[in-house]
């Protein structure tokens, strides 16, 4: 799939006929090759690129509620893609995957009433979202939850029974 790099339609007012153009591919893309029923991550100021959506679902938050910031400045700032170089090239890691997912998990959860304190079992979420994003060891790029994502990748396609997880 050809990637469009021209995002600065996301900074124009949502009224503007180039702003709707500019959803209607960008719903177009993500969606691509997608039945009905299926879902992605929704890249709204309100979930955050967290919370999964259908695509009409997708399409009515962005017209209401518009873009994550976060999301529109990643887009904006995102470097040209150059078909000439590796495929591979420009390509986040899982660690960094990981740790983008984490933040927007955070950047969720607290998007809610600022002066409220988090009740016990979220402060123990967020310990474990601070852990996860700790190193595997010492000068690792892994991190503690870019392994075990990957671990899990490796028992499903795998197709690992939960014993042989276990034994590993």
């Amino acid at each position: 799939m050809a990637h469009d790099n021209n995002w600065s339609w996301m900074l124009l007012s949502r009224s503007t006929a180039e702003w709707q153009a500019g959803l209607d591919k960008f719903i177009g893309t993500i969606f691509e090759g997608t039945y009905t029923s299926e879902t992605t991550a929704c890249p709204c100021s309100r979930c955050h690129g967290v919370v999964y959506k259908t695509k009409s679902e997708v399409r009515m938050h962005l017209v209401t509620k518009g873009f994550d910031e976060n999301f529109v400045k990643e887009k904006v700032n995102d470097p040209p893609c150059n078909d000439d170089r590796d495929a591979n090239e420009g390509v986040a890691d899982d660690s960094s995957f990981g740790n983008n997912l984490v933040s927007a998990l955070i950047r969720g959860a607290s998007s809610g009433n600022d002066n409220e304190e988090p009740n016990e079992s979220a402060k123990k979420f967020f310990d474990l979202l601070k852990e996860a994003q700790q190193e595997l060891g010492p000068g690792s790029q892994l991190t503690k939850l870019s392994f075990m994502v990957r671990l899990f990748q490796l028992k499903c396609m795998s197709g690992w029974s939960n014993q042989s997880t276990l034994v590993l």
